[in-house]
C-alpha cells in the first residue's frame, strides 16, 4: 500500500514539474514576443547577432547541420529511438511535439512580425537562408531548444 501512495505522489510531483516547464516555456515565448514584436532590433540584440553572424565561414557546415536538425529531424529521430527502446509514450510525444511545432510557430508568426536579419540588421551576412520573411519564432530553434 505504501508503494502505491509513493508512486502516486511521484506522479503528481512529476506532473507538477511538467506544468512548470510548460508555463515557463510559454512565459519565455511571450516575453520574447514582446521584445521582438515592435519590429525594432535593439543594440544588444544586434551585438549578439553580429557576434554569431560574424563567425568564420568554415563554421557554416556544422552550424547548418544543427539548424537542419531542428527543422524537422529531431522529433522523428527521438521517436525512432524511443520506439526502439520500448518507450511508446515518449515516441508519441516526440511526434506530437513536431506536429505542434509546425502549427504553433505559424500562430506565433501571425501575432509577432519580426523580419529576418538580412532586412532588419545592418551588415547581416545571409548564408544560404532566405533574406525575406518572418524570423520570430525561429522554427529550427523551437525543437532543438
Amino acid at each position: 500500500m505504501a508503494s502505491t501512495a509513493a508512486s502516486a505522489t511521484s506522479i503528481r510531483a512529476r506532473r507538477g514539474l511538467d506544468v512548470g516547464w510548460i508555463v515557463g516555456g510559454l512565459l519565455v515565448v511571450v516575453l520574447s514576443g514582446l521584445i521582438a514584436g515592435d519590429g525594432n532590433v535593439d543594440a544588444w540584440e544586434q551585438a549578439v547577432f553580429h557576434a554569431i553572424n560574424g563567425l568564420p565561414a568554415w563554421l557554416e557546415p556544422p552550424m547548418r547541420a544543427v539548424e537542419l536538425l531542428g527543422i524537422l529531424a529531431v522529433g522523428p529521430l527521438v521517436a525512432i529511438v524511443a520506439f526502439a527502446m520500448k518507450k511508446p509514450r515518449l515516441a508519441v510525444g516526440a511526434v506530437l511535439a513536431t506536429s505542434a511545432k509546425l502549427a504553433l510557430e505559424r500562430v506565433v508568426k501571425s501575432v509577432v512580425e519580426r523580419q529576418r536579419p538580412a532586412t532588419s540588421t545592418p551588415d547581416a551576412i545571409a548564408r544560404g537562408v532566405p533574406v525575406r520573411g518572418l524570423a520570430f519564432v525561429s522554427g529550427h530553434a523551437v525543437l532543438v531548444g
